[in-house]
């Protein structure tokens, strides 16, 4: 029920296999919003996709056709197929770390924030420091060391600000904190919503289950995350990451109508306290 899960069974299901997710912690997409965990798991019932949360597998019978998937309550899962997907691991090449006498954080490289290893002139990032283990993540880790192996001195900052994306049926994006991270640490926030099926354009081609959520610190009256769900959700990503920060410069953007990015628009004002929408 992770990224990769999720993403495969999407894909399975476009090809019109029937799917079965187990997960075990208790949602699908743990590390993002419960509410987005929430629309995923009632879209994907109309795909064909059953997701089974809260519940740990405890064998796989391979032996005989179809393989059974046997869960800690009993529940057995008859399957063709059973794809393993429970996370990602570092790519680290051993005879280089020991040749090189590299410092490791278990089985990562250990690097500080110039993704400078312990030996001078060496970097390392991506997969191998096992930051976010994205495509994306990896290219901005690499802005980051190439311009300190060629003199500056430069750093990562907020991991959280690489925008996290997955490519669901709908797709799911976000950046920045989260609502559940801004509450667990005590933050007065105001979040603001925004609907596709308040939006011309998502009406008009028929994709009509998306939201946009605008998070603000009230005390520093800044804008620190921005989650979405919905066709092409993951599009609007990189923009929604310029938004953050100070709220000036939200106010001078015109957003062409009609487009989807106007829900953005929406959830950003009413997060600001300049537009209540009412969920219809």
């Amino acid at each position: 029920g992770g990224v990769i899960g999720c993403e495969l069974a999407c894909a399975y299901a476009a090809f019109g296999t029937k799917v079965t997710i187990v997960e075990a912690l208790e949602r699908l997409l743990p590390m993002q919003d419960s509410w987005i965990s929430r629309i995923l798991e009632r879209e994907f019932k109309s795909l064909g996709i059953d997701a089974v949360t809260g519940r740990k597998v405890m064998s796989v019978d391979k032996s005989a056709s179809p393989a059974t998937v046997s869960l800690d309550n009993g529940q057995v899962i008859e399957a063709e197929k059973v794809l393993v997907a429970v996370g990602r691991r570092a790519t680290v090449d051993k005879e280089t770390v020991e040749a090189l006498r590299l410092e490791m954080n278990g089985p990562l490289i250990k690097v500080n924030k110039k993704l400078e290893t312990n030996v001078p002139g060496v970097y390392a990032l991506g997969d191998a420091v096992g930051t976010t283990y994205l495509a994306h993540g990896a290219t901005a880790e690499a802005e980051v060391a190439a311009a300190n192996a060629t003199g500056n001195n430069e750093e990562m900052q907020d991991y959280s600000l690489i925008p996290r994306v997955v490519f669901t049926f709908p797709e799911v994006a976000s950046v920045g904190k989260t609502e559940e991270k801004c509450q667990a640490a005590g933050m007065d926030i105001a979040i603001g919503k925004g609907f596709y099926r308040a939006n011309g354009r998502p009406i008009a081609e028929n994709e009509l289950n998306g939201q946009f959520h605008a998070i603000r610190d009230k005390s520093i009256n800044e804008l620190v995350g921005i989650s979405m769900v919905g066709h092409m959700a993951t599009e609007f990503a990189a923009f929604a990451r310029t938004l953050l920060g100070t709220v000036e410069p939200m106010r001078k953007i015109t957003f062409p109508h009609p487009t989807t990015s106007e829900t953005i628009e929406d959830a950003v004002h009413e997060a600001l306290g300049e537009l209540l929408l009412e969920e219809c």
